[in-house]
C-alpha cells in the first residue's frame, strides 16, 4: 500500500502536542490506518493483516516525530503503545501546566502593529491556548471567546470594540474574529498609503469611528 503523506509537520518540543495529535489522526484516517490505535483487532481480519496494518501505522507515526520524541517511544511494539506513550508522556504535561495555560489566556496582549499578519498571528496564538485548554475539559463557551479575544486587543483598538459591543446583547467569536481581521487589513493597505487614521466602522481615512457620520446617520433614523 502506498502511504499519503501530509505536510503536517513533526511533533517536537515546541509543538502543540493536542493539536498534532488531531492532525496525525487525520493523516492515520486518510491512509486507512487509525483503526489500530484501538488496540482491538476486527472480527473479521485476519491476525497477519492486522499485523501488517498495524506495522505501517506505526510506521507513519515514527514518520511525523522529531528524533527526540521517537526515541521516547522507540521501544513499544504496536501503534496503540505508541499513541498511548505520547499520550502519558505530553498530555499529562499540559495537565500540570493548566493553570499556566489559564494564566496565558488571560494575560495575552497582541502586540503594537496592525497588519494582517500581525493579527492573524495573535488569533492564532489566542485559539491555540484555548484549544490546550478545551482538550482539558476547560470548556469556554462562544460568547467568552468573543470578549476575551477582544480583552487582548491594545488601547488602539479602543473604537473597534466599541463598535463592535455597543448596543447588541450578544457576540460570537466568529463575528469578532472575521471584523478583526478585515479592519486589519483595511487598516493596514490604508497606513500603507499615507498614514492616515482609518475609520473602524466605514473604512473611510480621517476620522474614528465614533466621530463617523455615517454610523451617526444610521443611529439617528
Amino acid at each position: 500500500m502506498s502511504l499519503r503523506l501530509f505536510d503536517i509537520g513533526k511533533f517536537d518540543r515546541k509543538t502543540s502536542f493536542t493539536l498534532w495529535k488531531i492532525k496525525m489522526h487525520a493523516v492515520l484516517v486518510q491512509n486507512s490506518l487509525h483503526k489500530p490505535l484501538t488496540g482491538e483487532k476486527p472480527i473479521d481480519m485476519k491476525a497477519d493483516q492486522w499485523k501488517e496494518i498495524d506495522e505501517q501505522a506505526r510506521s507513519l507515526i515514527y514518520l511525523y516525530l522529531a528524533d527526540e520524541i521517537l526515541r521516547q517511544v522507540i521501544e513499544e511494539k504496536t501503534a496503540k503503545q505508541v499513541w498511548d506513550k505520547l499520550e502519558a508522556l505530553h498530555l499529562e504535561n499540559i495537565r500540570v501546566n493548566k493553570l499556566l495555560k489559564k494564566h496565558c489566556l488571560y494575560s495575552l496582549r497582541m502586540k503594537k502593529g496592525t497588519t494582517t499578519a500581525s493579527v492573524t498571528s495573535h488569533i492564532n496564538d489566542f485559539e491555540s491556548i484555548v484549544t490546550d485548554l478545551e482538550n482539558l475539559d476547560e470548556k469556554i463557551d462562544d460568547e467568552t471567546k468573543a470578549l476575551l479575544l477582544l480583552r487582548t486587543l491594545p488601547c488602539s483598538y479602543e473604537d473597534f470594540v466599541d463598535e463592535i459591543v455597543d448596543g447588541k446583547d450578544a457576540i460570537s467569536f466568529d463575528e469578532v474574529k472575521s471584523s478583526l481581521l478585515k479592519i486589519s487589513s483595511t487598516e493596514s493597505s490604508s497606513r500603507s498609503r499615507n498614514g492616515d487614521v482609518v475609520c473602524w466602522n466605514c473604512g473611510k481615512i480621517g476620522h474614528v469611528s465614533r466621530n463617523c457620520d455615517y454610523s451617526n446617520s444610521k443611529t439617528d433614523s
